[in-house]
Parts: C-alpha cells; sequence; structure tokens
C-alpha cells in the first residue's frame, strides 16, 4: 500500500509541473498583467484595474466561445463557415490545432490557459471594484 502511495503522489507531482516553455512565459505574463493593473491604477485608481479585469474576462470569454464558430451576427458566421469549407486541408488542420491548445491540459486538474486567464480576470475584477468600492 505504501508503494502505491509513493507512486501515485510521483505521478501527481509530475503532472503539476509546467513544462520548461510555460516555467519561461509565466512570469513575463504575471509582470506584464501587474504592469497593466498599476498603471490602470495611476490613471484611473481602483476603477481601471476593475475595467481592466473585465476587458480581460470579455476576451477570454470570446476566445472561448469562437472555439467552435462564430457567435452572433448570421452574416458573419455564414462568411466564416464558407471560409472554413472552402480551406485547403492544411489549413483546417492548423485551424484545429489551434483551437486544441487553446484547450490544452496544464494540471492533473484540467486547468486550462483560458480558465486560468478568466481566473486572473475575476482577481482583478475583485480587486478593482472592491477597492473602488470599499477604499
Amino acid at each position: 500500500m505504501l508503494c502505491i502511495m509513493g507512486e501515485t503522489r510521483w505521478r501527481f507531482s509530475a503532472a503539476l509541473r509546467l513544462s520548461k516553455a510555460e516555467m519561461y512565459m509565466l512570469p513575463p505574463i504575471l509582470l506584464g498583467v501587474a504592469a497593466l493593473a498599476y498603471f490602470a491604477y495611476q490613471v484611473v485608481g481602483f476603477l481601471g484595474i476593475g475595467l481592466l479585469g473585465v476587458l480581460v474576462g470579455f476576451i477570454a470569454v470570446q476566445v472561448d466561445l469562437d472555439k467552435e464558430g462564430t457567435i452572433g451576427v448570421g452574416v458573419l458566421h455564414a462568411q466564416q463557415m464558407m471560409a472554413r469549407q472552402n480551406a485547403s486541408p492544411s489549413e483546417r488542420a492548423a485551424h484545429k490545432a489551434a483551437m486544441q491548445s487553446y484547450g490544452r491540459p496544464l494540471l492533473i486538474t484540467k486547468i486550462r490557459p483560458l480558465l486560468i486567464t478568466k481566473i486572473i480576470s475575476a482577481a482583478l475584477v475583485i480587486l478593482g471594484f472592491g477597492g473602488f468600492f470599499f477604499l
């Protein structure tokens, strides 16, 4: 039983590790978000941080909705469907690979990059509007 627990722990810790590319990309992304939040705070105050969070959240939700196709105006949807039908097989494969990369699991709990973006957005909204209304 102890051997099984050790193996399970090893698999779990291996699943929690980020790849080298993710480890190199995470600090600049977090620094960029912190710099944007600081700039928004300097310009508008806590309201700017909240609006930045709303903007990031809207972008993340739009990318999440566009995985399968455009949602919204019928003409735009029809144009996108025609473009996909007329695309070469290599273009279709590239589009499919790009859409799958958005949903690629990072951790054993299936946390995806878009979910991380939505969490960062929610944190910015809570910090910004909470600071605006309560401070």
